[in-house]
């Protein structure tokens, strides 16, 4: 292996192996600057579609294939909130300059408050504050919901592409309460989604059930089915070479949905609840902070389908008028219970994937 590949190799494998022991983690959306920071959206799709043209050549090169295990398995750890990265695998592979590195990190913006004290949370029992957040195309979101969106909603796919080869059978009892149909259905995925955010990656964890981070998880689904299958696909195998034939696009998947301001969370307790409006009220603010933006939101997703609505759209942000508490019951489902769950890569895959098939 020459001295550059083996330097990206290793950038490669740090920067995408914490994806996998992350931390549940939570932001404060409520703190909007003004004039607002530069969109990142630029800077974002040139990492991400960096990552996919960098995967299917190092998946044909080392396999002279277009093995679809081992691309997803390298992908799912490779596409992660580590925006800053993307500058030390351009320039360790020989591909940029340090002043087009400058270039591309200055490209992606994040900010806001990251000290608990100084956020909605001071004083509360909510763990995991806070993230910094990100403008994608004016909505402004915490950078948690990147996660949400490769790492989360590659989970759910995941298990659906298990599902399409035997019925699942493994993993919780209480994120799979049913003996799976093969594959499984739309409506079992979104409870899977919603099980994971009253566990431990939610109310179990940070005492924080994320409405944000299941539309998040929503858009990840959407993401990864598209990324080798259905009419547009991101990639495509031709004469047994992996080739990207479409470009990513962030605006496609992030919405004003995972902006928390807008798509209320909901909280393990009323003592939560009860500081959290305290400290809003003395900003003058109240959740929703547009019940404009709202409506707008209930209105595309509801063209979706009433149960992504359902799951996906708070209550307040549905009804700013209702008595919603924003109290909801955290389920039994821990942190490690869930990364067992999530478990399933195929660890050999991914080392070879860094690495180079056949490397000691």
């Amino acid at each position: 292996m020459s001295r550059s590949r083996t330097s990206l190799s290793i950038l490669f494998l740090f920067c995408v192996w914490p994806l996998a022991f992350a931390g549940a983690e939570e932001v404060d959306d409520f703190s909007d600057p003004s004039p607002l920071p530069p969109d990142s959206s630029v800077g974002i799709n040139k990492l991400v579609n960096y990552r996919l043209d960098f995967a299917a050549k190092k998946i044909s090169e080392t396999y002279h294939s277009c093995d679809r295990m081992k691309l997803t398995d390298g992908l799912r750890y490779s596409l992660d909130r580590n925006f800053s990265a993307v500058g030390n695998d351009l320039r360790a592979n020989g591909l940029s300059d340090d002043t087009e590195v400058y270039s591309i990190s200055k490209e992606i913006v994040e900010f806001g408050n990251e000290a608990k004290e100084k956020t909605i949370y001071q004083n509360t029992s909510v763990t995991g504050c806070c993230v910094k957040r990100v403008n994608v195309n004016g909505s402004l979101v915490g950078i948690d919901k990147i996660d949400h969106l490769f790492g989360n909603g590659g989970i759910l796919w995941f298990k659906l592409e298990d599902s399409r080869q035997a019925p699942v059978t493994h993993g919780l009892q209480s994120l799979l309460p049913w003996n799976s149909p093969k594959p499984l259905t739309n409506a079992q995925l979104l409870q899977m989604s919603a099980n994971m955010e009253h566990g431990g990656w939610g109310l179990a964890g940070t005492g924080v059930k994320s409405y944000g981070d299941l539309s998040g998880n929503f858009q990840g689904l959407r993401f990864w089915s598209s990324l080798l299958d259905g009419e547009n696909p991101y990639l495509k195998c031709e004469n047994g070479v992996l080739r990207q034939v479409r470009q990513f696009d962030i605006r496609d998947y992030v919405d004003d949905a995972m902006d928390e301001g807008l798509n209320c969370s909901s909280y393990v307790s009323e003592e939560i609840v009860k500081t959290v409006r305290s400290h809003l009220s003395e900003k003058g603010l109240k959740c929703p902070k547009s019940p404009a933006k709202c409506a707008a939101l209930v209105a595309k997703y509801r063209a979706i389908s009433p149960a992504v609505l359902k799951t996906n759209i708070s209550p307040l942000c549905q009804d700013p008028n209702s008595n919603f508490s924003q109290v909801e019951k955290a389920s039994s489902i821990s942190f490690d219970d869930l990364k067992n769950f999530a478990g399933g890569v195929h660890v050999k895959d991914v080392v070879d994937f860094v690495f180079g098939k056949g490397s000691q």
